[in-house]
């Protein structure tokens, strides 16, 4: 697991944009597919317009409701653990710090933090992770 995403709705046409484009700016790279469970979402159309692009969206029933992954141009897949959207943000789950995902709830970037550092240190000893944390 790479991170969560608090997303205000199960509309996947509505919400996707938002996260698509954070990821984007978050890794300076592209998404180029997003993968979620069919019966999870509402709304789920083939491809989702961003930033003058269009990402292809898969739709499955094999994977897990609660998870939605993405696919990066040179890079290795994201998945990010899906916080429902009527959580209470009292209840929300806490990234390692203690703290609960952002209060804009787009995609918790305190899931990555920390990470980083330990993702650098690994690529300088010979070890080979991608910029989200995944081996």
């Amino acid at each position: 697991m790479d991170g969560e995403w608090w997303p205000r709705s199960t509309d996947a046409a509505a919400e996707l944009p938002g996260l698509i484009a954070a990821v984007d700016r978050r890794l300076g790279k592209m998404t180029l597919r997003v993968g979620l469970h069919v019966d999870a979402w509402s709304n789920i159309p083939h491809r989702i317009p961003v930033a003058g692009r269009a990402v292809k969206v898969g739709w499955f029933q094999s994977m897990d409701r609660g998870l939605v992954t993405l696919t990066i141009n040179g890079h290795e897949g994201i998945s990010l653990r899906v916080i429902q959207p009527e959580a209470a943000y009292a209840s929300a789950p806490r990234d390692p710090n203690g703290a609960p995902p952002v209060e804009d709830r787009t995609p918790a970037p305190g899931a990555w933090a920390g990470q980083e550092a330990a993702q650098d240190v690994w690529e300088d000893e010979g070890g080979h992770f991608g910029r989200s944390g995944c081996p």
